[in-house]
């Protein structure tokens, strides 16, 4: 009050920075020091309109920074996203709701025998034309439900190996988005076939041992220790 005195104030007013919403982001004070003026009427206009552009530059300064924070930390996450796409043993993919590759890794991209910028863009059936209509409905029920999978057996041939059966473990799940929607599905595949054809000669060679055991004339027993046949 004391400061108020020494400039010799006459009168003053204080109006709100008002942004839109009603959103206060400060104060302006006009202040009347000499002669015997006072604000009229068309002065508070005045100050209301200086006041109103005032806020809205301060919001849209504000605006602005936020949107520049934003893309900054989506650029950070999309960076942290890539590195562990590169890093991971596994193939790696997402798709949008259309179905279309949105990001895929090394990995998936050599399961599916194209680069990953042939990738980009291009739907699951442009890409494997002999496996889209196998997982189109799996990726939209997904879509649909907001639920992975689970890990389950797919079989088929790419461009990587044409003409070839080659078998996967897959799982499909959903990244959600901040409202609460499905904004992307993810694929996670593991190439299996060599394992597999392992497990089916196994299988192959003990189908045949027993029936080479069913045609000797004499019981065979087949003892742990020492792993040899032993005549009985």
């Amino acid at each position: 009050e004391h400061q108020l005195r020494e400039l010799g104030l006459q009168e003053y007013v204080v109006l709100p920075l008002m942004a839109e919403a009603n959103r206060i982001l400060g104060a302006v004070a006009l202040l009347m020091t000499e002669g015997d003026r006072r604000f009229r009427s068309e002065d508070l206009e005045l100050a209301r309109e200086l006041g109103y552009r005032a806020a809205q530059a301060v919001a849209n300064a504000q605006s602005y920074a936020e949107a520049r924070q934003s893309a900054a930390e989506s650029q950070r996450l999309v960076s942290m996203l890539d590195a562990m796409l590169a890093a991971a043993p596994v193939g790696l993919g997402f798709v949008d709701p259309e179905l279309r590759y949105i990001r895929v890794n090394h990995q998936l991209a050599a399961m599916n025998g194209l680069s990953i910028e042939a990738h980009l863009g291009r739907t699951v059936r442009e890409v494997l034309p002999d496996l889209g209509l196998t997982l189109e409905p799996l990726l939209r029920e997904v879509f649909a439900t907001g639920r992975p999978t689970g890990s389950m057996g797919l079989s088929g041939c790419t461009p990587a190996h044409p003409g070839e059966s080659r078998w996967w473990e897959v799982n499909y799940f959903p990244v959600n988005e901040a409202r609460g929607g499905v904004a992307m599905v993810g694929i996670a595949a593991v190439d299996v076939t060599a394992h597999r054809e392992a497990l089916e000669a196994v299988q192959s060679s003990e189908s045949l041992l027993s029936q080479v055991l069913d045609t000797l004339p004499v019981g065979v027993w087949i003892d742990r220790m020492p792993k040899r046949p032993v005549l009985v």
